[in-house]
C-alpha cells in the first residue's frame, strides 16, 4: 500500500496451525529485514463474477494454502486483479455472515459477468427501478466504493455491489460514478418487453438472478408482478408492488404462473390519470408517474368514441391495481396485435352479501370498494385467467361508477324485463325501432283536444345501480294503469315507457351504453337540435350532428306529430335520481308538492344543451324534465310510492291546465228514417253536458252494405234492401245510441213497376196491339208533351184510353204518378240512387229518339232545349249586356228552361232509349239498372257521341259541331219542319198584344252554343 495511505498496509504470507495463510496488516506493525521497494501495490477490484459451483476458499493461490472458507453455486464476488503466477485461481473478495473476505477460488469454477468495473464519485442511494419517485430504495453505496456497472436504463446505471452480508443489485443516477460516459460506453442499454404474470405461490424476490443475492422482498400466491424479457440461471426479473414503492427482482422461474398476459407500456405524456373504466367520468382511481411502466391487458377499438382507452395493471404503494388511461398516455414496448378489445357487458347479477371489491383478480390487488347484499351491478365479460372471480361496474351514487372483481360464487344473475302493457281502452302503437331493431311502443290513453306526452328511461342506466331505468318503466307502467282509469276526457295522454330499451336490456354501463343508446352510443338526452353541443365523452356522447341514434330521431318525429294536433302540449321527461324539476317550473311544482320541500324546482339554463324538453319548448310545449329522488333499492321505491306520487302530481298538473268535464249522455236524431238506395241523410248527435271537454264521437254500421256513415255522421244507403243499425259513440266515456235506417228501392222505380203490370193487362193492350213500352211512356208525358207542339217530334198523340183505364182501375197508382208528372210548376221530381228526374220529360224524350219518323231525334232531347235556350239568351240581352255572358248564365241553370235536370234527361233518354230497343225490357227495370251505375262521365260521353265525336273534344270543335248542328240541314234549315225547331229560339216578349216576336241573331246562336260546349267541357258537373 503506498505510504501516503492512511494506516498503510502490507499483502503478506504467514504460517499458521491451520497451515499457510494470506492476508492484510498495518506497516506500522512490521518491520522488513531488507527493501520492499521492488514489491507491487497492493491489487485492486477490476470486475464481478458468479460462481458456477460451490466453490472452497483458500488463503493462498492452490489448494496447499488453508481452507479460509466457501461460495455457494451462483454467488456473486468480485474478481481481484491477479499475478501471472497464480492463473489457475482466481484472487476474490466474497460476503460472509461475519463480514466481507478476501481469498483464492480455482479460476475455472467462476464465470465473469457482464459491465464494467467502476467506482463511486459520490455517495448515493441505491434505487429499486431507474426512477426515485417510482420505485423504493433498496440500499446505498459510498464514494469511492467499487461497484459493476452492468447496464444503463434511461439516465441510471443498473449495478451490482457487495453489503456486509452479500452482493445486491439495483439502480444509481448517471453522474454518481466516476467517468460515467466510459462506464455507459462500455455497457448495453437496458430495454424490456414484457406482460402481466401471477405469483403461483409465496415467493422471495431476490436483487440479482440467486438466492446469494440480497431479497428485495415477498410476493404472495396470487399477487400480480409485471414479468421482462430477461431471465437468468432460472431466474425472472419481475417488477411489483410494496409499500415503499415499486421493487425490482429476480423470482425462480417456476414460481410463477406463467399466464403472459398483455404487453408491457411505458407512461410517456402526463397527466397520466387512471380512472376505474374508460371514460372521465368514471371514479379517478389513481395516476401514472412519467416513464412509469404498465401492462397493457385490454385495448379500446370502438368505433363510436374518438377518445381510446387501454386496461392496464400496474404497482402502487398500496398494492397491485387496475384501471383505465387514455391511450395517448401510453407507448407500448411491442405490437398490440395479441391484446384483446375492451370488455362489454354480458348482464346484471345481485350481489349475494356484503362484498369486497378489488382492483384485479384476488385478494392481493388494492381494495377498491364494497357492494352490499341485493344491489345490482353489471357483469363484464370475463378473462380465461380470472374464471374464479367475476369482473363487475357497479355505482357509487353518481357518474363515478367504479369497476372491479368480486368472486364468482358471491353473484346470482339477475333479468332485466320490459313489462307488459295490455289494458282496455289503452291503444298500443309503434314509433320507430332502436338501433338493436326493438319496437319503439307507445300507449295512447283517451282522445282530447290537449296532448301529454310522458317519456320514461330515455336513459336505460340512471346513477343508482345496474339497468335501474327498469324501474322508471315500472312507474310508466303504473302511470298507464292509472290513466286508463281516469276520464281526462280534455286531455290525450301518450306514454312512452321505454325510449331506449337497449340501453336496458344490453347496456351496462351508466358511463356509456346502457344510459346511452347502445347501437350507436349516443345520449338521447343531449341529442335534440336545441342549444347542441357536440359530447365526445361516452358517458353524453352525441357525435357532431343532433339525432345521431335512431331512438333520438324516432322520438323527436313521433312528439312533433303529436304536437301538430294539439290544443295545448306537456312534455314530461322522466328520468331519475336528482330529486328535482327542470324547465316549465309551473309544472315543476306539482311534483315539488307531492315529494317535498327537497325537490328543487329551476328552469332551463345555458347548459341545457341538445335537452329534449328545451327542444319541446322551442317547438311550443310546455316541457319539463322531471328527476325522482334518490332510491336505495327497488324495494325503496315501492315504499315511498313513487309511482302514486308521479301519477298524482301529473293529475294535478293535467286538471289545473285544461279541467276534464266528463260526458255524461249522447243522443242522436233522427231515430229512425228510411231512405231509397243511395240516398243520404245527414244525423246529428247532440252530447251532454253542453260544455264537456271532449264532445267527440265516433259513428259505425252494423251492416255497410245496407248503409254506411262517415266521420260526420253522414248516412248513404247502399244498393241492398234492408235495415242496418248506426250508432254514435262518445270518445270520451264510450257511451252511445243508435238510428236505424231502412234502406228500399227507389219508390218511382216500384210505381213504374205497377204502372207496366197495369198495362200488360189493359184492353189496349191485350186486344188492341198497344205495346206496353208505348203505353207506359205515353202515361207519363200525357199531361205535359200531349199538345200539338209536340206532334212533330212525337209523331202520335196518347192513347188517353189506357190512362182512363189506370185512373179507373188503381187511383192510388194514377193519383201518386200524377204528382210527378203533372202541369208546370206544379210536379215534383222523383229520386232514383241519388239521380233526381223529370219524369215526364224523360218519358218525351225516350219516345222522340224512339219513334220520332219525321225529325232528327236530337230534337227531343237537347236541341230542342239549346233552342229554347236561345230564346232565353235573346230576353236577357234586352237589358243589354253581352251575348256569350247571357249565354253562360242560362246554360244549366234551373230558373230557364235548359236546366241540369232537363240535360240530364236529355242524355239519359238518348240510353235508355238505346236499351228500350228491346220491347220485352222491362222499362222499370232498365231504368233501375241504369241509374245505379250511370256517372257524370258516361253523361258527357254519350252526350259527345249523339253530337258526333267519339273523344273529347276541343272547345273550337264542340262549338262548330253544335252551331252547325242548330242550324244546318238537321235542324233549322230542314225542309220538312225546321221552322218549328226555329220557332223554340225565338223569344216572345212578354205582355205584348198582338205578341212581339224577336229571332235569334247569329250572334246570340253562335254565343249559346259555345256556352253549351264550355258546360260540357268544363262545368258539367252530375
Amino acid at each position: 500500500d503506498p505510504a501516503s495511505a492512511s494506516p498503510a498496509w502490507y499483502y503478506v504470507e504467514f504460517n499458521s496451525t491451520s497451515g499457510r495463510k494470506r492476508g492484510y496488516v498495518d506497516q506500522s506493525m512490521i518491520t522488513p529485514h531488507s527493501s520492499v521497494s521492488g514489491l507491487s501495490s497492493l491489487r485492486t477490484v477490476q470486475g464481478a463474477a458468479s460462481a458456477l459451483q460451490s466453490l472452497n476458499v483458500y488463503a493462498g493461490p492452490n489448494s496447499n494454502f488453508a481452507s479460509i472458507g466457501s461460495v455457494s453455486a451462483n454467488e456473486a464476488v468480485f474478481t481481484i486483479e491477479g499475478a501471472s503466477m497464480e492463473s489457475s485461481y482466481s484472487y476474490i473478495e466474497y460476503t460472509t455472515p461475519s463480514g466481507r473476505k478476501r481469498g483464492y477460488v480455482i479460476a475455472s469454477g467462476l464465470q465473469i459477468l457482464p459491465g464494467v468495473f467502476a467506482t463511486m464519485a459520490n455517495a448515493a442511494t441505491v434505487y429499486n427501478g431507474p426512477s426515485a419517485g417510482i420505485y423504493a430504495s433498496a440500499g446505498s453505496v459510498d464514494l469511492g466504493e467499487a461497484v459493476q456497472v452492468l447496464g444503463k436504463e434511461k439516465s441510471w446505471f443498473y449495478i451490482q455491489y457487495a453489503t456486509s452480508s452479500n452482493q445486491k443489485r439495483g439502480y444509481v443516477l448517471y453522474d454518481t460514478l466516476n467517468n460515467p460516459s466510459a462506464a455507459a460506453a462500455s455497457v448495453p442499454d437496458r430495454t424490456f418487453t414484457g406482460s402481466a404474470d401471477v405469483a403461483s405461490q409465496e415467493l422471495t424476490v431476490y436483487t440479482g438472478p440467486a438466492d446469494s443475492y440480497a431479497t428485495s422482498g415477498t410476493v404472495y400466491s396470487g399477487e400480480g408482478v409485471t414479468k421482462f424479457n430477461e431471465s437468468i440461471n432460472g431466474y425472472t426479473y419481475i417488477e411489483y408492488s410494496s409499500p415503499s414503492g415499486t421493487k425490482r427482482g429476480y423470482a425462480e422461474n417456476g414460481q410463477l404462473v406463467g399466464r403472459n398476459r398483455g404487453v408491457l407500456a411505458e407512461a410517456t405524456s402526463t397527466p397520466a390519470t387512471v380512472f376505474s373504466g374508460p371514460d372521465k367520468t368514471y371514479f379517478q382511481s389513481g395516476g401514472l408517474y412519467l416513464d412509469e411502466l404498465v401492462i397493457i391487458l385490454e385495448r379500446d377499438i370502438s368505433s363510436i368514441y374518438p377518445a381510446k382507452w387501454f386496461h392496464i395493471e400496474y404497482n402502487t404503494p398500496s398494492g397491485r391495481k387496475r384501471g383505465y388511461i387514455n391511450q395517448n398516455c401510453l407507448t407500448p414496448s411491442a405490437s398490440l396485435g395479441s391484446v384483446q378489445e375492451l370488455r362489454t357487458g354480458t348482464g346484471p347479477a345481485l350481489a349475494l352479501g356484503e362484498q369486497t371489491v378489488y382492483s384485479g383478480p384476488s385478494p392481493s390487488y388494492t381494495a377498491v370498494g364494497t357492494i352490499f347484499n341485493s344491489e345490482r351491478v353489471s357483469v363484464l365479460s370475463s378473462a380465461a385467467s380470472e374464471s374464479s372471480y367475476a369482473y363487475i361496474e357497479y355505482n357509487t351514487g353518481g357518474s363515478a361508477s367504479k369497476r372491479g372483481y368480486v368472486q364468482t360464487g358471491s353473484l346470482q344473475p339477475a333479468s332485466v324485463t320490459l313489462p307488459v302493457i295490455s289494458i282496455a281502452n289503452v291503444v298500443e302503437g309503434v314509433y320507430g325501432y332502436s338501433g338493436n331493431n326493438r319496437p319503439l311502443k307507445f300507449y295512447k290513453i283517451g282522445n282530447g283536444s290537449n296532448v301529454l306526452a310522458a317519456v320514461f328511461a330515455v336513459h336505460g342506466y340512471e346513477d343508482a345501480w345496474a339497468a335501474d331505468g327498469e324501474e322508471l318503466v315500472k312507474i310508466a307502467k303504473t302511470f298507464v294503469q292509472e290513466f286508463a282509469a281516469d276520464h281526462l276526457s280534455a286531455w290525450t295522454v301518450y306514454v312512452i315507457p321505454y325510449a331506449n330499451p337497449d340501453g336496458i336490456l344490453d347496456g351496462w354501463t351508466n358511463n356509456g351504453p346502457g344510459r346511452a343508446t347502445v347501437s350507436a352510443g349516443r345520449d338521447i338526452n343531449r341529442s335534440f337540435p336545441a342549444n347542441f353541443a357536440a359530447y365526445l365523452q361516452s358517458r353524453n356522447y352525441t357525435g357532431t350532428t343532433p339525432l345521431g341514434a335512431p331512438e333520438a330521431l324516432a322520438l323527436s318525429e313521433i312528439l312533433l306529430q303529436w304536437k301538430a294536433g294539439a290544443t295545448t302540449m306537456v312534455l314530461l321527461d322522466v328520468h331519475g335520481w336528482l330529486n328535482e324539476s327542470i324547465g316549465d317550473t309551473e309544472i315543476g311544482q306539482y311534483y315539488r308538492s307531492q315529494f317535498g320541500s327537497a325537490f328543487n324546482v329551476s328552469p332551463l339554463t345555458d347548459s341545457a344543451r341538445g335537452y329534449s324538453t328545451l327542444w319541446g319548448q322551442n317547438q311550443g310545449m310546455r316541457a319539463a324534465l322531471v328527476e325522482l329522488p334518490f332510491p336505495s333499492s327497488p324495494q325503496d321505491i315501492i315504499n315511498r310510492n313513487f309511482a302514486g306520487k308521479f301519477v298524482q302530481a301529473t293529475r294535478n298538473m293535467l286538471q289545473a291546465i285544461a279541467p276534464s268535464i266528463a260526458v255524461t249522455s249522447v243522443t242522436v236524431s233522427p231515430s229512425q228514417f228510411v231512405l231509397n238506395s243511395r240516398q243520404t241523410q245527414q244525423l246529428t248527435a247532440v252530447v251532454s253536458p253542453a260544455n264537456a271537454s271532449n264532445k267527440a264521437v265516433t259513428w259505425s254500421s252494423s251492416n255497410p252494405s245496407i248503409a254506411s256513415v262517415d266521420a260526420n255522421g253522414l248516412v248513404t244507403a247502399g244498393t241492398m234492401d234492408g235495415t242496418a243499425t248506426i250508432t254514435v259513440t262518445t270518445v270520451d266515456g264510450n257511451l252511445s245510441d243508435e238510428s236505424l235506417v231502412t234502406v228500399v228501392s227507389p219508390r218511382i222505380l216500384e210505381l213504374l213497376r205497377q204502372l207496366e203490370n197495369m198495362a200488360s193487362t189493359s184492353p189496349d193492350v191485350l186486344v188492341a196491339g198497344y205495346p206496353i213500352h208505348t203505353a207506359v211512356l205515353d202515361f207519363l208525358r200525357h199531361v205535359r208533351y200531349n199538345d200539338s207542339a209536340w206532334a212533330l217530334t212525337l209523331f202520335h198523340p196518347v192513347r188517353m184510353s189506357f190512362v182512363e183505364y189506370v185512373q179507373n182501375n188503381s187511383p192510388v197508382l194514377y193519383n201518386e204518378l200524377f204528382s210527378y208528372i203533372r202541369e208546370e210548376g206544379a210536379y215534383i221530381l222523383a229520386l232514383a240512387y241519388n239521380h233526381t228526374i223529370d219524369l215526364a220529360h224523360l218519358a218525351a224524350t225516350i219516345q222522340g229518339y224512339s219513334s220520332s219518323p219525321l225529325v232528327p231525334n236530337f230534337w227531343t232531347g237537347w236541341g230542342g232545349d239549346l233552342a229554347t235556350a236561345m230564346a232565353n239568351v235573346t230576353g236577357l240581352l234586352q237589358d243589354g249586356g253581352d251575348a256569350l255572358d247571357a249565354a253562360i248564365d242560362v246554360i244549366g241553370n234551373s230558373q230557364y228552361s235548359f236546366s241540369l235536370t232537363d240535360l240530364n234527361g236529355d242524355i239519359d233518354a238518348i240510353k235508355l232509349a238505346e236499351l228500350l230497343l228491346y220491347p220485352d225490357l222491362s222499362i222499370a227495370d232498365t231504368m233501375d239498372e241504369y241509374y245505379q251505375t250511370v256517372t257524370a262521365t258516361n253523361r258527357r260521353d254519350f252526350l259527345l257521341i249523339d253530337i258526333g265525336f267519339n273523344s273529347v273534344p276541343t272547345e273550337e270543335d264542340l262549338t262548330d259541331a253544335l252551331y252547325n248542328r242548330m242550324t244546318g240541314s238537321q235542324g233549322f234549315s230542314l225542309p220538312l219542319g225546321g221552322d218549328e225547331l226555329y220557332e223554340k229560339a225565338i223569344y216572345t216578349v212578354p205582355n205584348t198584344d198582338p205578341p212581339q216576336l224577336i229571332e235569334p241573331t247569329n250572334t246570340v246562336i253562335q254565343a249559346t252554343c259555345r256556352a253549351f260546349a264550355r258546360f260540357i267541357l268544363n262545368l258539367f258537373e252530375l
